[in-house]
């Protein structure tokens, strides 16, 4: 089997990249520029936005697995490199025999604030109504992902999207998900609520997995390990790795100063996320979910528990 994989240069990448040539499959990278990889990795050097030769880079290629999504910049500089170059790519790939797709969504399509308790696949995601409450990287992941469904299903193709809670791994920590950080002091919101964490190792499993499934239509699926770290003790950890002072902030009162902001100052994009509502619950709402569909459908379960995750991403580092 020959994957194509876009973003293949970048951490999540980077894993599958090695993953899938572990496999015994053929692999070629679609980026902006040449990166370090295996010499029997093919690099396709394109941008998703002006290049117009797209369509080579799906050459005898089985399954595209979609990684590639801006992450930083400008709102509109975002939405428009992750969900314009993906319409650009899969309107190419649709004049291919190319026909299945695996795409990397995010945790960050939910409308989180019409969460209860618990998140599952089918939990309402972001419209454009409340699209414009989020950062950029929440509504371009939306629009991307709703794109890539509607482009699936009108041509047929084979479709996975996998939805990953927050990644982390050899220095990568997703701090974020802690709280906001103010000088040395490292605020923790809602401390004794499990965290929403997938290793790199462990969300690579899932990526493999789909890339190989070959049963028709469109599977939705959470990637999230099933551990029950707080967010206390993984801030800790981090401590160790960046240094600072935990201090914690509970979940109601962190969400209660949003909302206050929110109605005080209105919605200005210029606030910080601590400040905005939907932002505010997308990071740290105490809920629970479950990988019961991740692993029935695909049959995956984590390769690492988080203490074996742990050790391997500081053994790296000692």
């Amino acid at each position: 089997m020959k994957v194509l994989v876009t973003g293949g240069n970048g951490f999540l990448g980077s894993h599958v990249v090695n993953a899938l040539l572990e496999m015994g499959e053929s692999v070629r990278v679609l980026d902006r520029v040449p990166s370090e990889h295996p010499s029997d990795v093919e690099q396709f050097t394109a941008n998703l936005l002006t290049s117009d030769n797209l369509e080579a880079a799906f050459d005898e290629v089985d399954a595209l697995v979609h990684l590639a999504a801006s992450m930083r910049g400008p709102t509109d500089e975002i939405i428009r490199n992750t969900v314009e170059g993906s319409r650009r790519l899969l309107e190419a790939m649709a004049r291919t025999t190319t026909r299945r797709i695996v795409l990397a969504s995010s945790f960050s399509v939910y409308n989180w604030s019409k969460l209860g308790h618990s998140v599952s696949e089918d939990d309402e995601i972001l419209d454009r109504s409340t699209m414009q409450f989020c950062d950029g990287y929440a509504q371009a992941k939306s629009l991307q992902e709703r794109l890539t469904r509607d482009l699936a299903r009108h041509h047929d193709w084979t479709l996975t999207v996998l939805r990953p809670a927050t990644i982390w791994g050899q220095g990568v920590w997703g701090e974020f998900l802690i709280g906001k950080r103010l000088g040395v002091m490292q605020t923790v919101v809602a401390p004794s609520a499990p965290i929403r964490l997938v290793y790199v190792e462990n969300a690579v499993d899932a990526f493999v997995r789909a890339a190989r499934r070959t049963d028709r239509g469109e599977l939705i699926l959470n990637v999230i390990d099933d551990l029950q770290v707080t967010t206390w003790r993984y801030a800790g950890i981090v401590q160790r790795a960046l240094g600072g002072v935990r201090v914690p902030l509970p979940y109601a009162l962190g969400l209660y100063t949003a909302k206050l902001a929110s109605l005080l100052l209105g919605s200005s994009r210029r606030l910080p996320y601590f400040l905005k509502p939907l932002q505010f619950e997308a990071l740290h709402k105490p809920v629970t979910c479950s990988s019961s569909r991740l692993r029935a459908a695909l049959g995956w379960t984590p390769r690492f528990t988080f203490d074996e995750a742990l050790v391997r991403t500081e053994s790296r580092y000692a």
